[in-house]
């Protein structure tokens, strides 16, 4: 707009007077300092787009790595519980097959102390009687063996005793 006024005004003649001049200038300086403002305005505007694309760029970038990383997290988190609870699926398995094997273990350890204790009192009663046995046939030899010998010699009689020394009366003062 402003330059078609300075055409015409160019193209025109000057007539007029002074203050028609001054004005006619004036009015182009204003016009020159408003199309100036507007294109300012116009880079400043271009300025703040640019940077705000820049920002929501930024802003997406770092909204991505945050849902990556939370992402990440989450799929570790779930990692670790399915392992967490594969372990306890497994301890727990451990533990019922051990409480199911402990009545039978019990059991076993009881007929073995049952054998345990049957022989020690076999062997025991084989022991008593091998002595018994081993007893009677010293006594059966014993007694053998005293009838064989002569009767019992006769007992020697006592010999007599002498009289105990008699004491002395305690002397008289």
């Amino acid at each position: 707009m402003a330059t078609a006024k300075k055409k015409a005004a160019a193209a025109t003649p000057a007539k007029g007077s002074f203050f028609s001049d001054v004005l006619h200038k004036a009015q182009d300086q204003i016009d020159e300092f408003v199309d100036s403002a507007r294109q300012k305005a116009k880079e400043i505007s271009a300025k703040e787009q640019k940077l705000e694309k820049e920002i929501s760029k930024q802003a997406r970038g770092v909204e991505r790595k945050l849902k990556s990383q939370a992402k990440a997290a989450q799929k570790q988190a779930t990692k670790t519980g399915k392992e967490v609870k594969k372990q306890l699926a497994s301890l727990e398995g451990r533990a019922k097959k051990a409480l199911d094997k402990a009545p039978a273990q019990v059991k076993a350890k009881v007929a073995a102390a049952k054998k345990k204790v049957a022989a020690a009192k076999k062997a025991a009663t084989k022991k008593v009687a091998a002595t018994k046995k081993a007893a009677s046939k010293k006594v059966a030899a014993t007694k053998k063996a005293v009838k064989k010998k002569a009767p019992a010699p006769k007992k020697k009689a006592a010999a007599k005793k002498k009289p105990a020394a008699r004491k002395k009366p305690a002397a008289r003062k």
